[in-house]
Order: C-alpha cells, then sequence, then structure tokens
C-alpha cells in the first residue's frame, strides 16, 4: 500500500514490551513454518515470513504539561 506500507492478509499482531519478547514471538512463528525438501534444496521453507516491528516511543508532557509527544518507526523483515 503506497500510503501504509506492506499489508498481509491474515496477519497476526502481538503487542510486547521488551526485545525479549520479540525473539519469543519471532521463535513461535519460526516453529509454524512448513518446511519440506524440494529437488533443489533438502531443506526448502514452504512458506515465507513476514516480521514488521512498529516501534512506539511515547514521551509524556513533552511539550507542556498535558502535551504529549510520540515518534513512531516500522521495520519489516521478509524471508522469502
Amino acid at each position: 500500500n503506497p500510503k501504509s506500507g506492506v499489508e498481509v492478509v491474515g496477519l497476526t499482531e502481538w503487542p510486547v514490551a521488551s526485545y525479549k519478547e520479540i525473539d519469543e514471538r519471532i521463535e513461535t512463528a519460526t516453529k509454524n513454518r512448513t518446511v519440506a525438501a524440494t529437488n533443489m534444496n533438502a531443506t526448502s521453507s514452504r512458506a515465507h515470513t513476514v516480521v514488521t516491528i512498529t516501534y512506539t516511543q511515547l514521551e509524556i508532557n513533552a511539550k507542556g504539561p498535558g502535551k504529549h509527544s510520540e515518534k513512531k518507526a516500522k521495520m519489516n523483515l521478509v524471508d522469502l
């Protein structure tokens, strides 16, 4: 999508609060992948993986009382 970026139908989103939780979610996704042999590769993946990490930083009272500042960053990791 030109405005919002990569979109995946049926995507599952998990909020996390630490790098450890990100690693745990990636490990869960890796275990769910389907792998089978092909003529070219004995351990070829039959699934693709897209991991999108969205980092949100909220600064309370950044610009005075009751005025908050929010910064967002998004990173897409794709394994074909």
